[in-house]
């Protein structure tokens, strides 16, 4: 018989015991910290015997012993036996589904420094962030209705609160590291995370902000604007522009768009 440890493990020490959580897998569970060196042999499908060659400066017989138990606490897996299968519904009648593809999605790249329609800014900031745990500011620069300044998205009223008179291309471009295009977006969205908040219940301010990305480059798409996004932005001059203390407060995640420069006539 072939074991192996589960993926995604995370081991740490809480109230003095040493706890292995797999995600996804079973739920906490405490052991001796030698254990880590047993399951460590088992990185790869191995028999007992082989991981007891790997770890000989310990008995086989404790090594034995200590995969029957891990194997038991569901740390360790049998080779061909599914990890995390759900149990399928008795007699259920099934459907096949195609597999047939949809239309291709991207998001456009390259933007002018047209200005951006309102009522498109305010669907894109509902869409994206209307129900997010992460808060949204926005330096405008070139939005229809709009005066350029630094605001906070106020997602339970749908509203844009101004903070922060003027925002300029320039100062885009400064905040963003250069990116290609940030001198010429319409509006920068800065991404903040409040950390009371996230340790509370999310806990994934990072991933969250990845995926608010996405998100936000899919909808732009779809409202017709092009994108600017990039991973390097000035944290402690985006904080202070915005007015938050970048310790309790701070920006996780930056991206901006515009009109793409494709639909600019000369």
């Amino acid at each position: 018989m072939r074991l192996r440890r589960l993926r995604g493990m995370t081991c740490y020490w809480q109230d003095g015991s040493f706890v292995v959580h797999c995600h996804p897998g079973p739920g906490p569970v405490r052991v001796r910290p030698a254990v880590v060196e047993v399951l460590a042999a088992f990185d790869t499908w191995s028999t007992v015997e082989e991981a007891s060659e790997a770890l000989d400066h310990l008995r086989p017989t404790s090594v034995a012993e200590a995969a029957g138990t891990l194997r038991e606490l569901g740390l360790l897996v049998e080779q061909d036996v599914e990890e995390h299968s759900a149990p399928q519904p008795p007699r259920a009648t099934r459907i096949l589904l195609p597999r047939i593809p949809g239309p291709r999605t991207g998001s456009t790249t390259g933007v002018s420094s047209a200005p951006v329609a309102l009522s498109v800014l305010s669907t894109l900031l509902a869409q994206v962030f209307g129900q997010s745990e992460l808060d949204a500011y926005l330096g405008v620069v070139t939005v229809d209705g709009v005066e350029p300044g630094v605001y906070h998205y106020n997602s339970q009223e749908h509203s844009l609160e101004q903070l922060v008179d003027g925002f300029s291309h320039s100062e885009a471009a400064r905040l963003c590291a250069g990116w290609p295009g940030i001198d010429q977006a319409a509006f920068v969205v800065f991404v903040t995370a409040t950390l009371d908040r996230m340790w509370t219940k999310y806990r994934v301010s990072l991933l969250d902000a990845g995926r608010l990305e996405q998100h936000f480059a899919l909808c732009a798409t779809t409202l017709g604007l092009g994108t600017c996004r990039g991973t390097a932005f000035d944290d402690r001059a985006v904080a202070r522009r915005l007015g938050i203390d970048g310790v309790s407060d701070v920006p996780v995640h930056a991206f901006a768009a515009g009109v793409p420069a494709s639909e600019v006539v000369g």
